[in-house]
């Protein structure tokens, strides 16, 4: 009876064993399917937080090496506004016109990449007032940026900055393909220097970044004293 119930208990357990071994090995099979099926990331949208009501707002889309095609079509889309240039491209621009203070949501699906690579991307721009009560910023210079030109442009607002302490201005500043958060804090370090060197407050400058312009860009604006602040009001959920 004792060697009966041994080899009961023997047998129990061996069958225990064998249910809990096929347990894991489904468990860790349906883990390295799911792992394998898991798309790429490849594909990103390059863009500022901020576009400014009015201005077309460039963006571009970036693709990895891996999964960069020549025959690759870019199909864009947007909550509001409307695309006025190089749909089907990796480059567009947006008409932001009458859309102040909206957020607004740039999606891109990408055909003809690798299958193992994620085919979307989407990007959330907030878009800023151009006019407050109907007072329009004036727009000093602007130019395809070089340092030298920056500079030259910086001359000139210092001076005006300088005659009406009550002025204030804005700045933005767009990197290009190539390295544009860089080419953003280049420009915004010889600004900030710019001020602090001729003794301008710092609160006078408001800064409005954007990204995926071919080349980096800058423009200034003058606000025009006693104008309300250019903030949009605070997001309500």
């Amino acid at each position: 009876m004792k060697i009966k119930s041994l080899f009961k208990t023997f047998l129990s357990f061996q069958i225990s064993f064998f249910c809990f071994a096929s347990l894991l090995i489904l468990v860790f099979s349906v883990d390295a399917v799911s792992q394998d099926t898991q798309l790429k990331k490849c594909l990103s949208i390059i863009s500022g937080e901020h576009a400014l009501a009015g201005t077309p707002q460039p963006l571009s889309a970036y693709l990895e090496d891996a999964c960069n095609q020549a025959q690759t079509f870019f199909n864009w889309s947007v909550s509001a506004g409307r695309i006025i240039e190089g749909q089907g491209t990796a480059n567009i621009l947006i008409d932001t016109t009458n859309l102040d203070c909206m957020d607004v949501t740039v999606n891109l699906i990408v055909s003809d990449i690798p299958s193992e690579y994620e085919n979307k991307a989407s990007v959330t721009l907030r878009v800023e007032k151009p006019k407050i009560r109907g007072i329009t910023p004036l727009k000093i210079c602007d130019d395809y940026a070089t340092t030298k030109y920056l500079r030259i442009c910086l001359d000139v607002l210092i001076d005006l900055l300088q005659k009406d302490a009550d002025v204030t201005t804005i700045a933005v500043f767009c990197g290009g393909k190539k390295s544009p958060k860089t080419q953003i804090k280049e420009m915004k370090d010889i600004t900030n220097a710019y001020l602090k060197k001729h003794n301008i407050d710092l609160r006078r400058l408001k800064i409005l970044e954007c990204d995926g312009k071919d080349t980096a860009y800058y423009a200034f604006y003058l606000i025009p004293k006693n104008a309300p602040e250019l903030d949009c009001p605070p997001k309500t959920n």
